[in-house]
């Protein structure tokens, strides 16, 4: 008892020490998973909510991807003109890539019926940069669907997109002469939207990636199978929003955890 007196003081400092060590790592974790959270935020405004893509290829099935237990789940983004003025494209979402693509909507809201739109913000100013666009203004474009011949059609702007399409551009900085489309559309319509006369309509798989299947054999087998089949045009999403290869990918998929932890240990020592 009377060492218990004696070193009273030591021990209330040893625990005040352990209390404020667990209160600066708790902290830390807290600041830490707050950054993380508002990044994959920031990347899903950016981006979509997305991990792949695959553009335009009509060989490759759904129930391929499927096979591989690794896809959780697909979206698919409808292509079906071009703009002749500005050489964006039109298009349209069915529902699970409505979620994935996750558009940031500045004013209006998204197209509901036939002859509704909504574009990006650049692409709606490049269609007139001295005009003030409202919602509710009709719209005229010349329109050229995919391999087909060009045709008028008036809208009406209903939604004022944050840009995204250009963010999701995998070949903006290359050239190739293969026949297919690349973008994503910057003007959306309905899916109710009449067809055009002529042409037809590229298709753009989204994806969402099972995070507890990233296990070698998984990855492997659909290395595999990307390699065989030639899937050229797959892309994969990091953590920051940056367009990858595939081995980039999986390492992207733990770049939270490594972030969380580099903050952590960083902050300790």
């Amino acid at each position: 008892t009377a060492r218990l007196r004696a070193n009273r003081r030591q021990y209330i400092s040893l625990a005040l020490g352990i209390f404020l060590a667990i209160f600066l790592v708790t902290t830390l974790f807290l600041a830490a998973q707050g950054f993380i959270l508002a990044q994959a935020e920031q990347t899903n405004r950016n981006v979509g909510k997305l991990d792949a893509f695959l553009v335009d290829e009509p060989d490759v099935s759904d129930e391929t991807l499927l096979n591989f237990d690794l896809i959780t789940e697909i979206g698919h983004v409808y292509v079906t003109a071009s703009v002749e003025e500005t050489g964006s494209y039109l298009g349209y979402y069915d529902a699970t890539a409505t979620a994935q693509m996750y558009r940031t909507i500045l004013e209006g809201r998204m197209p509901e019926s036939a002859g509704e739109i909504a574009i990006e913000q650049s692409a709606l100013i490049a269609l007139d940069l001295d005009r003030n666009w409202q919602i509710g203004d009709s719209i005229t474009l010349s329109l050229v669907p995919i391999d087909g011949q060009s045709e008028e059609r008036s809208f009406t702007l209903v939604g004022i997109l944050k840009d995204q399409s250009t963010k999701l551009d995998a070949y903006k900085n290359t050239t190739t002469s293969e026949e297919f489309v690349k973008q994503f559309p910057a003007l959306l319509t309905s899916h109710e939207e009449v067809e055009f006369d002529s042409g037809r309509t590229a298709v753009h798989r989204t994806f969402l990636i099972d995070g507890g299947k990233l296990a070698d054999p998984y990855i492997d087998k659909f290395y595999d199978a990307v390699d065989r089949a030639g899937w050229g045009h797959f892309h994969a999403i990091s953590a920051t929003g940056a367009l990858n290869d595939m081995d980039e990918f999986w390492v992207g998929i733990a770049d939270d955890e490594g972030v969380l932890m580099t903050i952590i240990m960083g902050a300790l020592l």
